[in-house]
């Protein structure tokens, strides 16, 4: 006869195989990401600057397109165009957190601080923006690839553009460094304002003109745009996560770094609203984007980032994304009248229905 099996403790062996198979999830996933990660260093290092510039595709970054001090009223970038690896490691990286992802998947997600009154107001504070829980389209004639965007343009003389190398030198990559506020380049925007078109800016890295490769350099952009007669067609690329263009209310604009703050760079471009504030509670800091309906703080927000949305993916939500596009203009205007009064108003309606929910469920 067969042997029986004892049925005591058979419950608790249960839970302990339970836990010893988490912990190998655990410890594969841990494996898969470092693997990963490993992997991406070295595909990295792969594509380290060569002296072969036949080799090398070209991609452009900026390298210091941060806000102008207060004192000076334009803007002028410092261009980097040079190739990393840092989308190969990108790549890898998103990998390997979606294979522990997978591993750890079904594991109780821990709903106390999501509940807590002081981060559940925040999904709410602001209304998210209009029409888009994800990404805003292309403009027609906006093609993608890898991390880039690219279009063409048609300019006549005066184009009011400055390109140079980066600092790499020629055959690295050249793009735009300074734009004159006459040109035709500059009239782009006041059109891209109105249609919604691609317009030039500084840190876009000119691909060709008239069909022909520049090679990546300044010298050869150059010549071809001087020898160019009547109308030319120029192709840029830029980043999709690179510096964004913001206007302000007093017409002025400013290529600014994604992550600069919106008051130093409306000193800038010499806008003032007569706010000092730094917890954005006057109201007089708030301004609204048209497109969106986002509402932005002066002294708190930068521009590369959705302020509703960035709330929402703190609260944990799924399939939203908190970066703004380059391909889109941030205009800000003054909110509506009464607006400061009725999101307060809201907030605190949040925060009592937050309080009380907090206590029954016994937090």
């Amino acid at each position: 006869p067969l042997p029986r099996l004892p049925i005591v403790g058979l419950a608790s062996r249960c839970r302990r195989m339970q836990k010893a198979s988490k912990s190998l999830r655990r410890i594969v996933a841990a494996v898969a990401a470092t693997g990963a990660l490993a992997c991406a260093a070295g595909l990295a290092w792969t594509q380290a600057p060569s002296t072969d510039a036949s080799r090398r595709p070209l991609e452009p970054t900026v390298a210091a397109a941060k806000a102008v001090p207060p004192s000076a009223a334009q803007t002028s970038e410092e261009l980097s165009f040079g190739t990393t690896g840092s989308g190969f490691a990108a790549a890898a990286a998103a990998f390997a957190v979606g294979a522990a992802a997978a591993l750890t998947k079904g594991r109780p997600a821990r709903a106390k601080a999501a509940r807590s009154p002081k981060t559940a107001l925040r999904a709410s504070f602001f209304e998210p923006r209009k029409g888009w829980s994800k990404v805003r389209p292309y403009p027609i004639g906006v093609e993608e690839f890898a991390d880039k965007i690219f279009w063409s343009v048609t300019l006549t003389k005066p184009f009011g553009l400055r390109i140079a190398n980066g600092p790499q030198g020629g055959g690295m990559g050249c793009g735009v460094a300074e734009m004159a506020p006459t040109g035709s380049a500059s009239a782009l925007l006041d059109k891209a304002l109105q249609d919604g078109s691609m317009w030039v800016q500084e840190g876009d890295e000119l691909q060709s003109v008239n069909g022909e490769d520049v090679g990546g350099d300044a010298d050869t952009a150059m010549q071809m745009l001087m020898q160019a007669e009547g109308e030319v067609q120029m192709t840029f690329a830029r980043k999709k996560k690179g510096p964004v263009k913001v206007v302000f209310p007093n017409g002025k604009h400013i290529t600014a770094n994604r992550s600069a703050v919106l008051k130093d760079l409306a000193a800038a471009c010499d806008f003032s609203y007569g706010c000092t504030c730094k917890d954005g509670k006057c109201g007089k800091c708030w301004f609204r984007d048209p497109k969106t309906d986002e509402l932005y703080i002066m002294g708190l927000n930068c521009p590369g980032i959705f302020p509703s949305i960035f709330r929402k993916k703190e609260e944990g939500a799924a399939g939203v994304v908190t970066d703004f596009e380059t391909w889109q203009i941030l205009q800000l205007e003054a909110p509506p009248e009464g607006t400061y009064q009725r999101v307060m108003a809201e907030e605190e309606k949040e925060q009592a229905r937050a309080r009380k929910q907090y206590e029954q469920d016994g937090y």
